[in-house]
């Protein structure tokens, strides 16, 4: 048996992050056998170091340092507790 990943999708979303749909294809003796699809969503400025190269590419280009900046600064407003 063999289980290979094959991406499906990356859309982006208007804040910046990204969507990632993937397909885990699993194969005997060149047959698929089985098949199912995940998703998951990435942050501006998440380690992609072990994401596909075609998910590191559209990050690549729509991740600029401005869209980082701004996903950070909306992250820390709406996570800093109102103040006593």
């Amino acid at each position: 048996m063999d289980v290979r990943s094959e991406v499906k999708s990356v859309t982006s979303h208007a804040d910046g992050q990204l969507e990632v749909a993937e397909d885990l294809i699993i194969t005997d003796a060149g047959t698929e056998v089985g098949r199912s699809t995940r998703r998951r969503v990435l942050a501006p400025g998440a380690d992609l170091t072990a994401e596909p190269s075609q998910v590191q590419a559209v990050a690549g280009v729509l991740w600029t340092t401005e869209v980082v900046a701004a996903w950070q600064a909306a992250q820390a407003v709406r996570f800093t507790p109102p103040a006593r």
